[in-house]
């Protein structure tokens, strides 16, 4: 079988786009100034992926006000507080364990249950 050596642009697309919402969910709110430093991405492709990203609701991107600089200001773009949320769960035999995160190291809910033990695997009593 041949290997394809060539990457299609929608597949730069995609990381690009996964490699912003990583960054940005993992640094918080940043402006596009900050995210093309950090990415080494243009300014047109973070304009065009944050635009992308508002459109699927996945972060929120506004322009700051009261600034004493001169010129225009950069956007801020940020995780939206209202979601999309991860939902991760810790099945284990002694408990579960539920936790919605907003964005990394933000915990929006947190939920521990122990486990009952069910009859059929229940030791038999002494007797």
């Amino acid at each position: 079988m041949a290997r394809r050596l060539a990457v299609r642009p929608e597949e730069i697309r995609r990381h690009n786009l996964s490699l912003l919402l990583r960054h940005i969910h993992q640094h918080g709110e940043l402006t596009r100034v900050e995210l093309t430093a950090a990415t080494g991405l243009n300014r047109s492709t973070i304009g065009a992926l944050v635009s992308d990203l508002v459109a699927l609701g996945l972060v929120s991107e506004y322009v700051p006000s009261g600034r004493d600089r001169a010129g225009r200001p950069s956007h801020v773009v940020a995780p939206r507080s209202d979601g999309p949320y991860v939902l991760a769960v810790d099945v284990a035999p002694q408990a579960l364990l539920a936790e919605r995160r907003a964005r990394i190291g933000c915990t929006c809910g947190l939920r521990r249950s122990p486990r009952a033990t069910p009859r059929c695997c229940s030791k038999p009593t002494p007797g």
